[in-house]
């Protein structure tokens, strides 16, 4: 998967210049392959990207990359994905995808809202720092619209800093 390869580890001047490209109606229609390996590379090159993305993009903007996934049924195929729960990596990549997508932006469908969140928030108890790490990141992105803060601000919950 050359998708895979090229966005492991790269800058973010790479991640931006894959993204010109328009890849994501090809990497989303691969979410659909029978291989669980071909799947959980795709998810995990569709996450790499969109993290340069996020980083792009100024505290309280929407994601750069939220149309060009939006437009191809990608977010639905990412939740998807994520409810299927073929892997912990691939449920992993595609809950980060949608995380990063959602960036200062309502998640207006609200059993994703819920889930995303919920996963997020119960990562946050891992015992492995980088999860930890992740999730609070995520949540911090999510946490950029009302709505999402509301839901993670549930039950007394706080976003550490």
């Amino acid at each position: 998967m050359a998708f895979f390869v090229f966005t492991y580890n790269t800058s973010k001047e790479i991640d931006l210049l894959i993204a010109e490209k328009k890849p994501y109606p090809s990497l989303i229609r691969l979410l659909d392959h029978q291989s669980i390996s071909v799947v959980s590379r795709t998810a995990n090159a569709i996450r790499n990207i969109l993290i340069g993305g996020s980083y792009s993009s100024s505290v309280n903007q929407p994601h750069p990359h939220f149309q060009a996934v939006s437009s191809c049924g990608g977010i639905d195929k990412l939740y998807s994905l994520f409810k299927k729960n073929l892997s912990p990596g691939t449920k992993n990549n595609s809950a980060k995808s949608i995380g990063n997508l959602f960036k200062a932006k309502e998640i207006t469908n609200i059993e994703m809202r819920k889930d995303i969140i919920a996963y997020f928030k119960a990562a946050l108890s891992s015992s492995e720092q980088q999860i930890k790490d992740n999730s609070k990141w995520i949540l911090g992105l999510l946490a950029e619209n009302s709505v999402n803060r509301s839901e993670i601000e549930k039950d007394g919950f706080k976003i550490t800093e």
